[in-house]
């Protein structure tokens, strides 16, 4: 796979859920930057129906697009990720910034590498400020590293229009019902 392509498949884990409905423990390996290592997630239960599977590229790519925001006053490094099915929060970064989260089903995110990590947890509306602009997401909640939140497709619906300059690490883009677009720079 070359650092242009990302994991992109949404669908559900519906050969998982008719089987056996009773508990069994997960097993998963986190990414991150010293080596990867096993860790157990808490038994879950597929009686709701079908586990939602999403996906998201490696945050660790060298060429991945980085850029500094804010969320509640705190600073925070954002991974955008147009190959993401979802925005997500880490945990750190949910309780750093004291972000407000509920209880989701279980959902299971699949990182560059194809690990898969375990979502229990979500938010809605979280304010996000990027270059004095501000605009509210919903996101889900994943235990990675190397990033605090990882803004995929759902944020780059939200624009009216989208430049995005991959050898510079520039994004320009136009929010809904304004003339102004604002102007990002990536971490390089």
């Amino acid at each position: 796979e070359s650092d242009s392509e990302s994991n992109t498949s949404s669908s559900s884990d519906s050969d998982e859920s008719s089987s056996s409905s009773s508990e069994e423990e997960v097993y998963h390996k986190r990414p991150s930057k010293s080596k990867a290592k096993e860790e157990t997630t808490t038994p879950e239960t597929k009686e709701g129906g079908d586990e939602s599977l999403h996906s998201m590229t490696d945050p660790h790519k060298p060429n991945a697009m980085r850029v500094f925001g804010r969320i509640n006053g705190h600073k925070v490094l954002i991974l955008l990720d147009s190959g993401a099915t979802n925005n997500f929060l880490t945990e750190e970064a949910a309780r750093r910034c004291k972000v407000a989260l509920r209880d989701s089903k279980p959902q299971t995110i699949i990182v560059g590498g194809g690990y898969r990590l375990k979502c229990l947890h979500e938010g809605q509306g979280m304010e996000v400020v990027l270059n004095k602009k501000a605009f509210s997401i919903d996101f889900l909640v994943i235990p990675l590293e190397g990033v605090d939140l990882v803004l995929g497709m759902p944020w780059f619906l939200s624009w009216k229009s989208i430049n995005w300059d991959v050898k510079s690490f520039t994004m320009t883009f136009t929010p809904e019902g304004e003339e102004e677009p604002v102007v990002i720079q990536g971490l390089t």
